[in-house]
């Protein structure tokens, strides 16, 4: 048998042993499938044969689970919904007949046992639309870096005030610890005028 499964959900089964056996020359279309295998509400993904059971498949598929089923019956065995994404790859173990390997875009892979799990079939209705929230909350919580503010240019405003305090500054007289020297001033002027009374005399 040959499985596939694609964007619609559904998974089909073929059974190949008469194409296989009657050996055609030309290739041959396989338009009806063997059995049907639904339940999934997403993408489905990959699917792995057991290598341990007969017609035991399990799937997995953009819904966050992973399903195995008997594909002889068409019934849904086992789900998993351990990861917190969309599940991308599955394999089953070649040495323990109930353990399986699923891997998503969680940057995880989870290896559990099929016999554990305690749902039978994919969410459906309400659990899968919560299934959804959930997983796409827990994925977007990502922590982005906030630059840092470039500073600020000066405003018009503040050049005008610069500019005033230094004329005002040019302005006023000098100061020494805070405090005006007017006695200074007074000794300067006198001796300006002194020096002038002189230079007129000679």
């Amino acid at each position: 048998m040959i499985a596939s499964g694609s964007n619609n959900a559904t998974i089909y089964v073929h059974n190949i042993k008469n194409v296989i056996e009657g050996s055609p020359e030309k290739p041959v279309i396989i338009t009806e499938s063997f059995r049907t295998l639904a339940g999934h509400t997403a993408k489905i993904t990959s699917l792995s044969w057991s290598p341990h059971h007969d017609g035991r498949l399990v799937s997995v598929c953009y819904d966050g689970t992973a399903q195995i089923w008997d594909a002889l019956k068409e019934e849904p065995l086992h789900n998993y919904r351990g990861h917190r994404g969309r599940l991308l790859c599955t394999q089953w173990s070649p040495v323990e007949t109930e353990s399986i390997y699923t891997g998503g875009d969680d940057f995880s892979v989870h290896k559990w046992v099929a016999l554990k799990q305690e749902h039978i079939r994919p969410p459906q209705g309400k659990k899968s639309i919560e299934l959804e929230k959930k997983r796409s909350t827990q994925i977007k919580q990502k922590v982005k870096k906030k630059k840092k503010p470039l500073g600020k240019l000066p405003s018009a405003q503040n050049i005008n005030d610069w500019i005033n305090v230094g004329e005002n500054m040019k302005e006023s007289p000098l100061e020494e610890n805070g405090v005006s020297d007017p006695e200074g001033e007074r000794e300067q002027h006198e001796q300006e005028a002194a020096e002038k009374i002189s230079t007129e005399g000679t």
